[in-house]
């Protein structure tokens, strides 16, 4: 007769792993509904790459979700602005038509251009003048901010979180 201990192995680890990806996922609903006001709990998450670490805390995180069966709600939006970007952080997510800049965030991130929807953006930088502006984000060595994009035309929702 065999043994059923290497069974219950292979599903307490089963279950534990799964309950270790859920605390992840839960944490990762709850930093964007803080960041962004919008709650992504029902939409289907496609891509969640953190690159953050190291002894700085340098990296990029890049969500990308299809929110087709939960789109937000306009109290979630209330504090977004309308697309299209501003003309700084067009420059940053998605570079210039001429070579004045070399940054395309968005495209090395997986972030297609949006037309229409809604956009948040905060700029975290210590030494900015203003949570809300994008003014002087090109005027600092570094960059923290966090964009999140919602794709009205798709239901799609993009979030761009930097910290260089």
């Amino acid at each position: 007769m065999k043994s059923k201990k290497p069974l219950i192995i292979v599903i307490i680890i089963i279950i534990v792993c799964a309950g270790l990806y859920f605390c992840y996922r839960n944490e990762r609903v709850r930093y964007i509904k803080r960041a962004s006001g919008f709650d992504i709990s029902s939409c289907r998450i496609l891509k969640d790459k953190d690159t953050h670490g190291g002894f700085l805390g340098d990296g990029e995180y890049i969500l990308i979700a299809d929110c087709g069966k939960a789109p937000p709600s306009a109290e979630e939006l209330k504090e977004w602005k309308r697309l299209p970007l501003t003309e700084n952080l067009q420059l940053m997510m998605y570079g210039p038509e001429a070579d004045e800049y070399e940054y395309s965030l968005a495209g090395e991130a997986g972030i297609p251009y949006v037309e229409n929807g809604y956009y948040y953006f905060e700029n975290r930088h210590s030494g900015a003048k203003s949570r809300e502006s994008d003014e002087d984000l090109f005027d600092v060595i570094s960059f923290n901010f966090t964009l999140a994009i919602y794709d009205t035309d798709n239901e799609m929702f993009y979030f761009y979180d930097i910290d260089t």
